[in-house]
């Protein structure tokens, strides 16, 4: 229980910073979604049940998760000897991969660098393997928090979407520094302008 709700706060903390930074740094995919969300809540905060019909929403995370994933890297150690590539590893290999150069790959990703939430659409979105996309790690390794931690990601994001606009100040750039976590370098300002419901 401590590690689901402890160990996956920072990771959904850094995950909400950067789709906020994104969204304002993209004012055209952040007026589709809110336009969604105008569209499918009206002027009520969202429930568990609503995202099942936030379609643009989930893309919009997905995206930002591929872009900004929260862990750097992953270290696992084989249990088995494996090879890759015509390199031998022996059994306890340490590995380390990492979602930031895996979900970037222009091989896999057209655009690679582009923030373009509809490429989560079906049917091209439904195609990508989770060895291409796997912010929260893999297999039966996944982090356990995975189920809480997007639907909490979902929910907020919505939420605050319903009451304010998220508009960077002029001039500000979203650089990080690499930990285990994707860190905002010096963080960023951001403007949250109050929406007028009608």
């Amino acid at each position: 229980m401590m590690t689901l709700l402890l160990g996956g706060n920072s990771p959904t903390a850094l995950a909400l910073d950067w789709t906020f930074y994104l969204l304002g740094d993209h004012p055209s995919v952040r007026q589709k979604l809110i336009n969604e969300l105008d569209e499918v809540l009206g002027s009520r905060d969202p429930v568990l049940a609503d995202l099942e019909n936030l379609h643009y929403l989930e893309q919009t995370v997905n995206e930002s998760l591929r872009l900004r994933p929260p862990v750097a890297w992953l270290r696992r150690q084989s249990s088995a000897a494996f090879a890759v590539d015509g390199y031998s590893c022996p059994a306890g290999t340490q590995v380390m991969v990492s979602p930031w150069v895996t979900q970037r790959m222009p091989e896999i990703w057209p655009h690679a660098d582009l923030f373009y939430p509809e490429r989560w659409q079906e049917p091209a979105g439904g195609r990508v393997a989770d060895t291409a996309f796997f912010p929260f790690g893999s297999g039966e390794h996944t982090c356990i928090g995975l189920l809480f931690a997007k639907r909490m990601l979902l929910l907020i994001l919505a939420t605050v979407l319903q009451h304010y606009v998220p508009r960077l100040e002029p001039g500000t750039r979203g650089s990080s520094r690499s930990e285990a976590r994707f860190v905002p370098r010096s963080g960023f300002v951001m403007r949250l302008q109050k929406r007028r419901h009608t």
